[in-house]
């Protein structure tokens, strides 16, 4: 048996897959739910996608609160929850995008939109690999916009 490739999710992926229900975002997180990957997430997570939605985003959806409550719980149900410790910061520009890398032990890819953060920075790793949704899913399934 295979063993899923881990990723971390951002979570302005996530929200954004509850907004826009096609395209690489959306792909991907019907993969998440079917366990093509071994997500990694952090109190982090919640606490920040409780604030994008906070931030007026519901009012864009086409949810019931009670049914982003209830995606919300099957999506972290299959996800590995990771504690963070912050012996060491990567200090990126957006203070957000810390709890990503802190996450992403053994992780191949972390999957989000803000890629040109982790590129400015002097933070260079080989691993994982810091790519967008649309790359990510054109990589594994062969689709295109």
């Amino acid at each position: 048996m295979e063993i899923a490739p881990r990723i971390v999710v951002d979570p302005n992926v996530f929200v954004s897959a509850l907004l826009w229900r096609r395209g690489a975002r959306h792909i991907l997180l019907r993969a998440c739910l079917l366990g093509c990957y071994q997500l990694r997430v952090s109190m982090t997570f919640f606490l920040e996608e409780e604030a994008l939605t906070a931030c007026g985003v519901p009012r864009y959806l086409s949810l019931t609160k009670d049914e982003r409550e209830a995606l919300l719980h099957v999506f972290l149900s299959v996800c590995y929850w990771q504690k963070l410790y912050y012996a060491w910061r990567p200090n990126l520009s957006d203070e957000a995008d810390n709890h990503l890398v802190a996450v992403a032990g053994g992780a191949t890819a972390i999957v989000t939109y803000n890629t040109q953060d982790f590129e400015r920075d002097a933070l260079h790793l080989p691993d994982p690999q810091i790519i967008r949704p649309a790359a990510l899913v054109s990589r594994e399934y062969g689709w295109s916009p």
